[in-house]
């Protein structure tokens, strides 16, 4: 019997977690880096004790060297990607969590970071609502997402069609950034703020591409600090 659309188990990742998708990981990693790190240095609580990375997928590194946390906690659902991230990572803690879960484990977090993950997420907006009650006062959740993309090369093109195709199989959106700012306003106890930024290609989507294609970004960010940023209230 088809499970109901309500049930979490339906959250689907459409690449895959063998050893082939992880590369794929490692190369998006490496392309958004330095955009990633500067939001993250950008909006981060000025203390940091516990930080969750949600769909933390084959590490954590990124939320670790940018918060110096002494402790930071990864949240992902593939046993295979946990078991290439415990054996990389070994000083990290990664947990086996659904992140529609109503409750998670670790409460009273300082920071909470996620990127590209409500896109997999057949109900995006339970996450945000989710993670504000996991925050300490103050305490800060930033979402990181597409909102749109776009290259000059025909066959790149074509691909970003087939993925947004793909995922809306499966009743997810691709370029769900457009709609992170009302989501995250959407929020009870929290302040929200969105911010859209022009990440240009390197070679994060093919080598034909390098330097020419281009995904706009929207950061938002939840949590208490009347920063650009979204903050728990106390």
């Amino acid at each position: 019997m088809e499970q109901s659309l309500d049930d979490t188990s339906k959250s689907h990742y459409s690449f895959g977690d063998n050893r082939l998708a992880a590369l794929r990981l490692e190369y998006l990693a490496t392309a958004f880096a330095p955009s990633s790190r500067r939001f993250l240095q950008g909006t981060k609580p000025g203390r940091v004790e516990l930080a969750l990375d949600l769909g933390s997928a084959i590490g954590a590194s990124l939320v670790r060297d940018v918060t110096n946390a002494p402790r930071v906690v990864g949240y992902e659902r593939s046993g295979n990607f946990l078991a290439m991230a415990r054996r990389e990572y070994p000083k990290l803690t990664f947990r086996d969590i659904d992140v529609l879960s109503p409750a998670y484990p670790d409460r009273e977090a300082d920071l909470i970071y996620c990127r590209f993950l409500l896109t997999h997420i057949h109900r995006p907006a339970d996450v945000p609502t989710t993670c504000v009650q996991h925050l300490r006062s103050g305490g800060r959740l930033l979402l990181e997402e597409t909102a749109a993309w776009f290259s000059p090369v025909p066959a790149i093109s074509r691909y970003y069609d087939l993925v947004e195709q793909l995922q809306a199989h499966h009743g997810q959106e691709t370029l769900i950034g457009k709609r992170l700012g009302a989501l995250a306003a959407g929020v009870a106890g929290a302040r929200a703020t969105s911010l859209l930024q022009e990440i240009p290609g390197r070679g994060g989507h093919g080598a034909a591409a390098r330097d020419e294609s281009s995904n706009m970004e929207d950061r938002s960010l939840h949590a208490g600090n009347p920063w650009p940023a979204c903050s728990r209230r106390s």
